[in-house]
C-alpha cells in the first residue's frame, strides 16, 4: 500500500522525522502492517533497515533522527492495533532502549521475548552488552551473558570484547582469564580495539609485561621461547559438529537414502587422510573467458597425494565431485577418463546426485574424519552453508583442517595448517594474543 511504499522510501533515505510524520497522519485511520511496524521502531532506534529481509541490519549514522524513546510509543500503537510482534520487533526495541541509555529496559524486553517464545538473536543481545559496558555495569553485563548462553547464542568478538572491558575495568583477573578462554575456543584473531584493552589492563598491572613478538613456523614465540599449542576439536565436538553438518543437509534437501549412501561408503572405504573439493581444484584458475574443468589439475593433486605418505603410514586421498562433472564432453575425453577411472580403481571417488549440493558431501566426510583428516580446497567458506552452520565449530575447524594449494608449474603445492593454532593461548607463565599478522606476548615478570 501507499503507506508502506512511502515509509520504506523515507527508511532507505534513513529520514525518520519524514515517516514518523507520515505515520502519525494516518494512525487509527489506515491499517499499519508488522512490516511497517518494524521499519518504523527501526528508524526510532537509529537502525538502517534491510526492507527485502525485512531485518534491522545496522547502526545508522546519516539519519534525519528522533528520540529512540519514541520507538517505546509506536510499539503502543502497535498493540492497540493487535499487531504481533517478532523478533525483529523487540530487537528494535531493544537497540532503542540501549540508545536512551536504559540497558536494564531492553534486558526486560529481552525477557519478555523469551516469556512470549520468540526466538532471539544474536543481534538481540549485542547493543544490551555494549550498553551496559558503557554504564560499566558488569552486573548487568553478565545476566545477558547468561541469557545468551541459557539460549545457546554464541557471543562473537564484539560481545566478549564487552566483557572483556567491564573485567578489566573492574581489574578482576579471574573473570577476564575466564573469558579470554572462552574466546580461546572460538577466534582465530583478535580485533585492534580488544587487542588495545588487553595491553592497557596488563601493562597497568605490575607483575606483567606486554611485549609484541613473531611466531616461528614451528610455533616458537620471538620474545619468549614458548611454544605455541594446537587447539583442534575435541572428539565430542567432531562428532557434534558432524551430525550438524548432516542435519542441515537433509533440511536442505539431500536424500536420506542417498546420504545413508553416502555414510555407508565412508565406512566401507575409509579412513580418509585427505577429502579434495574436486571442482574447487579442478576449476582453479579457470574464472576466464574459455576457462574450463581441468581433469589434469584434479589428477596431479590426487598423485601426489596418494604417493605420498605420513611418517609410516600411507595416504589415501578421497575426491568428492558432483555427477555432473563426471559424465558429458570433458569426462568423456582420454585424460577425463583416465583421472575417474582410476579413482573408481581406488575407491577413492564419491559423486553426489544431480539436485544434491555437493559441498555437503566432501565437508561431512572431511569433518567425519575427525582430528587426522585435512580438507584440500581454496574454497573461502563465506558462502550461506557456512552461514547456516554458524561459528561454534566452523572457525577452528578451518584453522586446523583446510588445507590450501596452489600450483608451481604443473606441480601442486600445499599449505597445510601450522604446527600452532592460532588463538588465545595460556600458559603458566602468562598469555599470547593473536591479532592481524602479529602477536602480543603478555609475560608474568614476578
Amino acid at each position: 500500500n501507499t503507506l508502506k511504499h512511502n515509509v520504506n522510501v523515507y527508511a532507505r533515505d534513513g529520514d525518520a522525522k519524514a515517516a514518523l510524520a507520515l505515520y502519525e497522519k494516518v494512525v487509527g485511520q489506515e491499517s499499519i502492517s508488522q512490516h511497517t511496524y518494524n521499519v518504523l521502531l527501526g528508524l526510532c532506534a537509529g537502525i538502517v533497515t534491510n526492507h527485502e529481509h525485512q531485518s534491522p541490519s545496522s547502526e545508522s549514522h546519516n539519519t534525519t533522527q528522533v528520540p529512540a524513546a519514541k520507538a517505546f510509543e509506536v510499539f503502543e500503537q502497535m498493540k492497540k492495533d493487535g499487531v504481533q510482534p517478532n523478533e525483529t520487533t523487540y530487537t528494535a526495541l531493544i537497540r532503542a532502549s540501549a540508545k536512551c541509555e536504559e540497558p536494564e529496559r531492553g534486558f526486560m524486553i529481552l525477557l519478555e521475548m523469551s516469556d512470549r517464545k520468540v526466538p532471539s538473536k544474536l543481534r538481540s543481545y549485542t547493543p544490551l552488552l555494549q550498553a551496559f559496558a558503557d554504564k560499566n555495569d558488569l552486573e548487568g553485563a553478565l545476566k545477558v551473558d547468561a541469557h545468551m548462553s541459557k539460549c545457546d547464542i554464541l557471543p562473537a568478538e564484539e560481545e566478549y570484547k564487552q566483557l572483556v572491558r567491564l573485567y578489566a575495568s573492574a581489574c578482576d583477573e579471574e573473570g577476564l582469564a575466564a573469558v579470554l578462554r572462552r574466546m580461546r575456543k572460538q577466534l582465530t584473531f583478535l580485533s585492534e580495539h580488544t587487542i588495545s584493552i588487553l595491553h592497557n589492563y596488563y601493562n597497568s598491572q605490575k607483575q606483567y609485561r606486554v611485549n609484541n613478538s613473531t611466531i616461528s613456523d614451528a610455533g616458537f614465540c620471538s620474545h619468549c621461547g614458548t611454544k605455541l599449542g594446537v587447539e583442534d576439536l575435541t572428539a565430542e565436538e567432531f562428532a557434534q559438529f558432524a551430525s550438524q553438518v548432516e542435519s542441515i543437509a537433509l533440511q536442505r534437501g539431500t536424500s536420506p537414502k542417498v546420504w545413508d549412501s553416502f555414510k555407508a561408503y565412508l565406512r566401507t572405504h575409509g579412513p580418509f587422510t585427505e577429502v579434495i573439493d574436486g571442482s574447487n581444484v579442478a576449476f582453479f584458475k579457470q574464472s576466464f573467458s574459455g576457462g574450463s574443468f581441468q581433469f589434469n589439475q584434479l589428477g596431479r593433486v590426487y598423485d601426489v597425494l596418494r604417493n605420498d605418505s605420513i611418517g609410516d603410514r600411507s595416504r589415501k586421498p578421497l575426491v568428492v565431485l558432483h555427477k555432473g562433472r563426471t559424465v558429458g564432453k570433458v569426462a568423456n575425453s582420454d585424460l577425463g577418463r583416465k583421472v575417474l577411472g582410476q579413482l573408481g580403481k581406488h575407491k577413492t571417488l564419491f559423486t553426489s546426485p544431480g539436485g544434491a549440493n555437493d559441498d555437503w558431501f566432501w565437508l561431512y566426510a572431511a569433518v567425519a574424519g575427525g582430528e587426522n583428516t585435512f580438507l584440500i580446497s581454496n574454497d573461502q567458506m563465506r558462502d550461506h552453508i557456512f552461514q547456516l552452520l554458524g561459528p561454534r565449530y566452523v572457525h577452528k575447524w578451518i584453522e586446523r583442517h583446510q588445507v590450501k594449494f596452489d600450483f608451481v608449474g604443473s606441480k601442486p603445492h600445499f599449505s597445510y595448517p601450522p604446527r600452532y593454532s592460532r588463538c588465545i593461548q595460556e600458559d603458566e607463565n602468562g598469555w599470547h594474543f593473536p591479532s592481524d599478522g602479529t602477536w602480543s606476548c603478555v609475560r608474568r615478570t614476578v
